[in-house]
């Protein structure tokens, strides 16, 4: 699932962004210039296996809103010949 999401553009940049700071949906769109029919599938598939979570809440035009952040601080990925390495740094809570 992470080559799956780090090698689909869209999902990566969300990955990426939410790994900063946690941001609200719309500001994720706004910031990696994604569509918003787009953007929600990609956003919701990557809550759906735990990539992406919920960790705080704004305001946003008086609606309160969730931000999400990454679960990863670090990924890297490796290939060597015959060889896939994948080191995770996972974000504690």
């Amino acid at each position: 699932m992470i080559l799956e999401s780090f090698s689909d553009l869209y999902k990566k940049k969300i990955l990426c962004i939410t790994s900063e700071k946690p941001l609200t949906i719309p500001e994720i769109l706004q910031t990696c210039k994604i569509s918003t029919p787009v953007g929600y599938r990609k956003i919701n598939s990557l809550i759906k296996v735990g990539f992406v979570r919920a960790v705080d809440t704004a305001v946003q035009n008086g609606k309160k809103v969730k931000k999400y952040e990454s679960i990863f601080d670090d990924v890297k990925i490796y290939i060597d010949k015959d060889t896939l390495k994948v080191k995770v740094k996972l974000k504690r809570k």
